[in-house]
């Protein structure tokens, strides 16, 4: 708890030889506020917007955005996080 998971350190893929693997975690920022992607203290369209423009590749996250981003928690940003956002705005759900 309090650390995300990011990857691996080594492709192992096709593995021929005995290798040792480490998962990456990094710290969640305290900060991040699960659904408000932009961090302006709401949860709103703007959060999606920001997730859609990450997801087609037009604008970066910083740790605290893609923590808060991530409302489905599969350590991927992408339209899945911005459809809950949208139900959130719209009152469809009452949490992540």
């Amino acid at each position: 708890e309090g650390y995300t998971f990011r990857g691996w350190d080594k492709v192992f893929a096709y593995v021929t030889a005995n290798i040792t693997v480490n998962a990456i975690y990094e710290q969640d920022a305290p900060d991040a506020v699960i659904g408000d992607a932009n961090g302006d203290g709401k949860i709103n369209t703007s959060d999606a917007v920001i997730v859609l423009k990450y997801a087609a590749g037009m604008v970066q996250l910083d740790d605290t955005q893609f923590i808060a981003a991530n409302t489905n928690k599969d350590d991927k940003v992408n339209t899945s996080d911005a459809v809950l956002i949208l139900k959130y705005a719209a009152g469809m759900i009452t949490g992540f």
